[in-house]
């Protein structure tokens, strides 16, 4: 019998693996913290998009966490190239992650290049993101090279079959 090609995955189906693994690490974390932890999934509205009559805002950034009194908003991007397309961050992402900064949080996109093995994260603070942003734009770029987000972000730790060990962005206070 003739054995089957798997489908290669869709980007957008490998970028709900990379959310699984952070809302997992989420867990983790909550096991490990206990009270002293929080965090929820804000769902995007596309999920909602087939029930009739339902209008929702859209979320400001895909999870929110407090750790020790400080607030965390938590944007997870996942690419299958050595570059982020700018395109791929709306601006009411970046506006609330900024706006969880000014309230006195901590605003980050967390991003996790899966085309070389083994898979990388990487934290990058949304301040620094933003000054990527404009380095780029400067030079005419649409996208950004990896190695500019690796130079400005804290890389995290896999953890087998747990996900991300994502303590440092929670228990960092110098960042």
């Amino acid at each position: 019998m003739a054995r089957r090609r798997a489908r290669p995955k869709s980007h957008s189906r490998l970028g709900k693996i990379f959310e699984g693994e952070v809302s997992q690490s989420l867990r983790a974390m909550k096991e490990k913290l206990g009270i002293s932890f929080f965090s929820c999934r804000l769902h995007d509205t596309m999920a909602y998009l087939r029930t009739p009559n339902v209008i929702l805002p859209k979320q400001p950034f895909d999870y929110f966490a407090v750790c020790n009194g400080i607030a965390f908003g938590i944007e997870a991007k996942s690419m299958h190239v050595p570059r982020f397309d700018l395109e791929h961050i709306p601006e009411h992402q970046k506006n609330g992650l900024k706006d969880i900064e000014f309230a006195g949080g901590k605003g980050f996109l967390l991003f996790s290049f899966r085309e070389i093995k083994p898979v990388s994260c990487y934290a990058c603070p949304i301040n620094a993101f933003t000054q990527l942003e404009f380095r780029a734009k400067a030079e005419g770029r649409k996208s950004l090279p990896q190695d500019w987000i690796v130079e400005v972000s804290k890389e995290i730790r896999r953890i087998p079959r747990n996900g991300w060990n994502l303590e440092p962005l929670f228990l960092d206070i110098e960042q």
